[in-house]
């Protein structure tokens, strides 16, 4: 299946006031959340500029969605395998320098019907050596994991204990 992600201007948008909470699924295997985020790095190459960064700004992003009273956590859990999941404040996150950025989502062509609440956390920016991610070696793409840990958990950390559907 072919994915892109495109910078989303319409539907919900998030201040830096913002109240509202943010919702993410699958944070349980820690390296398996790395590695999926940093499978999809390269669809955010184009967006680093519009996010603030310099171009050629490498990302790691972690796919999350705002929670209103249309979209309910059992709302977007619909038609996933998904359990559970974490909810914190936009406020929060920003707070602790996590930008989120209003972004949606295409499999194939088709956009995903959440996208008007759907957002990317961006956990790590800037020169990541995201090949090292792809080596060969598992010890090399061992480490490149762990440099993203400390990150990775800071943002489970606020995300809180998982709460069931």
């Amino acid at each position: 299946m072919a994915q892109e992600v495109r910078w989303r201007s319409d539907g919900h948008q998030i201040s830096h006031d913002s109240t509202i909470d943010i919702l993410r699924f699958e944070v349980e295997d820690l390296n398996m959340v790395i590695k999926n985020c940093v499978a999809v790095a390269e669809l955010y190459a184009g967006l680093a500029e519009r996010g603030g960064l310099q171009n050629e700004a490498q990302v790691i992003p972690v796919s999350c969605f705002a929670v209103t009273a249309d979209w309910t956590p059992q709302r977007l859990a619909e038609g996933t395998r998904y359990r559970s999941y974490r909810l914190v404040s936009a406020r929060t996150l920003l707070a602790a320098g996590f930008p989120i950025w209003p972004t949606e989502v295409f499999l194939d062509g088709a956009p995903d019907p959440r996208n008007e609440v759907h957002y990317d956390v961006i956990v790590a920016t800037g020169e990541l050596h995201l090949a090292e991610f792809f080596s060969q070696v598992k010890a090399a793409r061992a480490a490149a994991r762990d440099r993203l840990r400390p990150a990775f958990e800071r943002l489970c950390d606020l995300l809180g204990d998982p709460r069931d559907l």
